[in-house]
């Protein structure tokens, strides 16, 4: 997201428990898989844009903003595989290899 997207911005610590949850697509020799990071704090933004990670949740649940919530890891990952967005993740992946938050 560009400087300009951006409406308001707060840096809100985050309690223990709360993951960044990716999917992994599948490759050469490996499976697809979710790939978790803790969540130290939010730095939440008010935006008109989509937002395409999820999180996973202290009570376990998977939680895709805006879309919906799953009852664990295994049942997002189908989810995930159906719905791969290649060129999406491509562009994230370069924004956070540049530095820049996600």
């Amino acid at each position: 997201m560009s400087n300009d997207e951006r409406t308001a911005s707060t840096i809100i610590p985050a309690t223990p428990g709360w993951e960044l949850a990716l999917y992994v697509k599948g490759g050469a020799g490996y499976d697809p898989y979710i790939s978790c990071e803790p969540i130290v704090a939010w730095d939440v933004e008010r935006t008109t844009g989509p937002y395409d990670r999820s999180v996973n949740r202290p009570d376990g649940k998977v939680e895709v903003p805006g879309d919906t919530t799953f009852k664990s890891e295994e049942e997002w990952l189908p989810y995930c595989v159906e719905n791969e967005q290649d060129e999406e993740d491509a562009k994230w992946k370069a924004k956070v290899a540049a530095g820049h938050s996600a």
